[in-house]
């Protein structure tokens, strides 16, 4: 029996919401019922691109359209807590972009209002479904590494001035952070989820080396100490000269095992034997997954690796290595609810 097709409202007409746009069109179970832009060309010209029905410059219009069952935010970063909270109130399950907010206290505010009123809301945390990031967090949380030590990334990547240059990316209010909360996060996540317990104090430096002009970081370094000892480090660049893959190594008392990626994922494990555990969701590759398991969560009720609530510590953990970068001293972490 072929399975109705979710309408999604897209929210924010950029680059990476075109595409997840092109995804969509690869889901049968998915479709993009309407766009959202405050810049009516920039949508109009969405609408046109994916062959969208009806395309919106005010959020409540869009989310009182009858086709529009789910949204996905891919707006700036400033823009995710406003919009969020009016999805929520709504009523209408969101897949955002990450991060899911820029501040800690947003985020637990929109957290407990989604669980409060029963809302589905998800981030884009595309990692957590590359194969080898699965495997590793699970077969941490196993036990099959042993005892968890210590973690480390590298986030070795490489942006233009142009990608900065008149956009928001370059506000420090506006991006809430450089290439720690924009790229580095990403591989910061998988460390948090592997490690296992909570992220208690963090250490941090951030820099502006090459890219001047900008608000935020182009290079940032940071150490997070969990409540279980175990110690994790993060180098997130957008200055490396050329640019190189991200790697992931977790430490642990049997074994290690080492992730590189995104392109041309790769996963290695040293010194111990651990075994292949499934993705809860197939697709053709990480980002297809995320999208394909908060279809199923609206749909069928299936909760996704990247619910919003399980996304805090990463944002816990960037926000007090910027504290700590600032104040030049180790800074407490929160703890989460």
């Amino acid at each position: 029996m072929a399975r109705s097709s979710l309408g999604l409202g897209f929210v924010g007409c950029g680059g990476i919401a075109s595409e997840m746009a092109w995804l969509v069109r690869l889901n049968p179970g998915l479709r993009i019922a309407a766009c959202m832009s405050p810049v009516r060309e920039e949508a109009q010209s969405f609408a046109r691109r994916f062959h969208v029905p009806r395309c919106y410059t005010d959020l409540p219009e869009m989310l009182a359209d009858p086709g529009v069952q789910a949204v996905y935010i891919a707006s700036p970063h400033h823009a995710h807590a406003p919009q969020l909270h009016e999805a929520v109130l709504k009523g209408t399950p969101v897949l955002c972009e990450k991060p899911l907010v820029t501040s800690l206290e947003d985020g637990l505010e929109i957290c407990g209002l989604a669980r409060d009123r029963g809302v589905k809301v998800a981030v884009n945390y595309q990692y957590r479904y590359d194969r080898g990031c699965h495997t590793l967090i699970e077969a941490a949380r196993a036990g099959e590494l042993g005892e968890i030590l210590y973690g480390t990334c590298s986030i070795p990547w490489h942006r233009e001035a142009s990608y900065y240059a008149g956009t928001w990316r370059a506000s420090a209010e506006q991006s809430g952070g450089g290439t720690l909360i924009t790229q580095g996060s990403h591989a910061l996540d998988i460390l948090l989820a592997a490690a296992g317990g909570a992220p208690r104090r963090a250490w941090g430096s951030t820099a502006r080396r090459r890219l001047l002009s900008i608000e935020v970081e182009d290079l940032a370094m940071g150490c997070v100490e969990m409540s279980t000892g175990c110690l994790l480090s993060v180098a997130s660049s957008a200055v490396a000269t050329p640019e190189r893959a991200v790697s992931i190594e977790v430490y642990g008392s049997r074994g290690t095992a080492i992730w590189s990626g995104p392109h041309h994922p790769r996963l290695r494990v040293l010194g111990a034997r651990i075994r292949t555990h499934r993705l809860p969701v197939r697709g053709a590759h990480s980002m297809a997954r995320s999208l394909e398991a908060f279809r199923r969560w609206v749909a069928l009720g299936e909760e996704p690796l990247t619910a919003a609530e399980s996304t805090l510590p990463v944002l816990a953990a960037v926000r007090a290595i910027y504290a700590a970068a600032g104040t030049g001293h180790a800074t407490e972490v929160p703890r989460l609810p």
